[in-house]
C-alpha cells in the first residue's frame, strides 16, 4: 500500500490512475471490465490513453470500488480517502449508503446499456 500511495504523489494521466487502481485491486483488465460491464479492451484503451475516461464511467468506478472520484478524474488527493472508525450509530448510515450506491450503480449501468442500444440502432439504420 505504501508503494502505491507513493506512486500517487506524481501527477498521472487518467489511464495511469485507472491502471493503478486495477492493479491495487489485483484484477486483470478483463475481470475489472466485467465488474463494470465493459470489455477488457475498453479498459486497456483507457489505460493507454487511447480513450478518455468519461465522468459517468469514473462515477461507476467510484461507486463500485470506492475510489476517490477527484483522484480518478483530476489526480487530486489520494486514491482512497481515509475513513473514520465506525460506531454503532454510523452502521445504519453505512447500510443506507450501500443501498444508495447500489441504486446509483444500477442507474449508471442502465444508462450505459441504453447508450449501447442507441449506438447499435443508429448504426443499423445507417446501413439501410
Amino acid at each position: 500500500m505504501k508503494k502505491i500511495l507513493q506512486k500517487t504523489k506524481k501527477k498521472q494521466t487518467q489511464g495511469e490512475r485507472l491502471k493503478l487502481l486495477r492493479e491495487f485491486k489485483k484484477l486483470s483488465q478483463k475481470k475489472f471490465g466485467e465488474l463494470l460491464d465493459k470489455e477488457g479492451y475498453q479498459i486497456r484503451d483507457i489505460e493507454i490513453g487511447k480513450v478518455e475516461l468519461s465522468s459517468s464511467f469514473a462515477k461507476l468506478i467510484h461507486y463500485v470500488f470506492g475510489a476517490n472520484l477527484s483522484w480518478l478524474l483530476d489526480g487530486e488527493s489520494e486514491m482512497y480517502l481515509e475513513e473514520k472508525p465506525s460506531s454503532p450509530a454510523r452502521e445504519s448510515d453505512t447500510l443506507r449508503n450501500l443501498e444508495n450506491r447500489m441504486t446509483i450503480i444500477e442507474e449508471l449501468l442502465s444508462q450505459q446499456v441504453s447508450e449501447k442500444r442507441r449506438r447499435w440502432y443508429e448504426s443499423a439504420r445507417g446501413k439501410k
